[in-house]
């Protein structure tokens, strides 16, 4: 056969074949038999009709179809064994031409290319988490809370107290029309939309609150200053802001309208800040105020490196992405969406019972115009999770059976005596799977901090020729998703 080969700007590939011409019509006259089994041909018992008689009925383009079912899969095989492509799917016929023998076009869809230059050159300042003294209070403070016994108060609300509240608050920007929502998937606390079409902010039956001065553990700041004084059965209606600088871009500023019944108001016990404090909160394990202390100052280090650790990571991503070259086909980021837009659609159902259809439905908007919403936001995780598969690939980073086992025994312990109940399930071949897809991801994390902070680690082919040798698990690309999901979810 003879094959060109172009290579088109959307990531895509031409494949053009001239079939010999015997292969041809070897091809024809196996199709012609077939064919002549399959229709009612006068005269002919059922695969008897010679083949000019076939011809005549069908045609030759007609048979040249039938035929290619039966060799366009080899032949397209053959063509990307001789061109050398890697695809990233199936490619597909478009366009068949039967004037001068055959020839077959084949759009290929390429698999991704990443070139990352020299990312071992990048280095990033990390600040180190400092645990204050007034976060350890606070954190003895919170404890004590956790603790704390309800007793039904006599007095009207106040500052320490818990109350119970019937609670509906609604986006006043919305009432009579419905905002552009695009974060759905990220509002985990918030229900969409009312029949009315005003944005529920909340709505809830029975809403538990302690009243704190603290605008940062406040339902919204000022929410708890606007409850004290009130007692049960009494209702308020009130308005607030949510702070300009709120995370979620979509939500910052917004006025909601509250509108509260309370049920309950109940006054909070809370143990003394001494000795039984500790035993009470670690189940005796510690024994003094102090080792508690301790405990928690260790517990918010851990904790706080957590999150530098995830910022340190995105702004390292960040940093890869602005020197990095990629390239992919449209279909990949169709492909993305849709993951994304499934995702979705069981974070809705899940949450408030409503499929993605029905949430469309109430924000007014077809499924072409979400998935364009949608559009940048795939770009950019898809840049992110092409970029982690390929650092995971240059880094060598993968994980052997032994550590997968290693990790299973871990989680196991965690079970106690119930852990021969869950140990066939983990050492199922997909929990497996997806157990090493965590740790290659974990290591990606860590290898990418590494880097930028300047520590020089060695690569995973080096860490092999030093005696740590680790089989190959193929899992960069599912790990990149896990490792870019995580770090999405740390900046949305």
């Amino acid at each position: 056969m003879e094959l060109q080969v172009e290579h088109l700007a959307d990531h895509t590939a031409q494949l053009k074949v001239k079939v010999d011409p015997e292969r041809v019509e070897q091809a024809m006259r196996g199709a012609a038999r077939k064919v002549s089994k399959e229709l009612r041909i006068p005269g002919f018992r059922p695969g008897k009709a010679p083949y000019h008689v076939v011809l005549n009925l069908v045609g030759r383009e007609g048979l040249i179809r039938e035929a290619i079912e039966d060799i366009g899969d080899d032949i397209y095989g053959k063509a990307l064994d001789e061109s050398g492509i890697q695809p990233y799917a199936a490619g597909e016929i478009t366009d068949l031409n039967v004037e001068d023998g055959l020839t077959l076009t084949f759009t290929v869809p390429k698999r991704p290319e990443v070139k990352l230059g020299d990312y071992r050159a990048l280095r990033l300042d990390y600040k180190e988490p400092n645990v204050t003294e007034e976060a350890v209070e606070n954190a003895v403070d919170r404890t004590r809370e956790t603790l704390a016994v309800a007793e039904s108060a006599e007095h009207p609300a106040q500052m320490g107290d818990k109350v119970m509240l019937k609670i509906r608050g609604v986006f006043a920007d919305s009432e009579g029309h419905v905002h552009d929502h695009e974060h759905a998937e990220d509002e985990e606390h918030h229900h969409e939309h009312d029949h009315d079409h005003a944005e529920v902010f909340i709505d809830e039956a029975n809403y538990e609150v302690i009243l704190r001065d603290d605008p940062k553990r406040d339902l919204l700041p000022e929410f708890s200053a606007q409850l004290v004084g009130l007692t049960e059965e009494e209702t308020k209606s009130f308005s607030l802001s949510i702070p300009e600088d709120e995370e979620n871009k979509e939500m910052a500023g917004r006025p909601v309208n509250f509108e509260i019944t309370v049920n309950k108001v109940e006054s909070m016990i809370l143990p003394g800040k001494d000795d039984f404090l500790a035993e009470l909160a670690t189940n005796g394990e510690v024994k003094t105020l102090d080792g508690l202390r301790d405990k928690l100052r260790v517990d918010l280090r851990e904790a706080m490196v957590s999150m530098a650790d995830e910022e340190y990571f995105v702004q390292a991503v960040d940093k890869l992405l602005e020197t990095a070259e990629i390239t992919y086909p449209n279909l990949m980021l169709e492909d993305y969406i849709d993951d994304m837009l499934n995702d979705l659609d069981q974070s809705l159902r899940q949450r408030v019972g409503m499929p993605l259809t029905d949430y469309l439905k109430l924000i007014n908007k077809s499924e072409h115009e979400f998935r364009q919403e949608y559009s940048e936001r795939a770009v950019d995780r898809l840049r992110r999770s092409l970029i982690l598969s390929e650092l995971a690939n240059q880094e060598g980073l993968t994980v052997d059976d032994a550590a997968v086992d290693a990790e299973i025994e871990k989680r196991l312990e965690q079970f106690g005596v119930q852990s021969e109940m869950f140990r066939q399930f983990l050492y199922q071949d997909e929990n497996r799977r997806n157990l090493a897809i965590d740790l290659v991801s974990q290591r990606t994390v860590r290898r990418l901090i590494d880097i930028a902070k300047g520590l020089n680690p060695a690569t995973g082919s080096e860490e092999a020729g030093a005696g740590q040798h680790e089989s190959t698990t193929g899992l960069a690309e599912e790990t990149a998703e896990v490792t870019e999901s995580a770090a999405s979810e740390a900046t949305e």
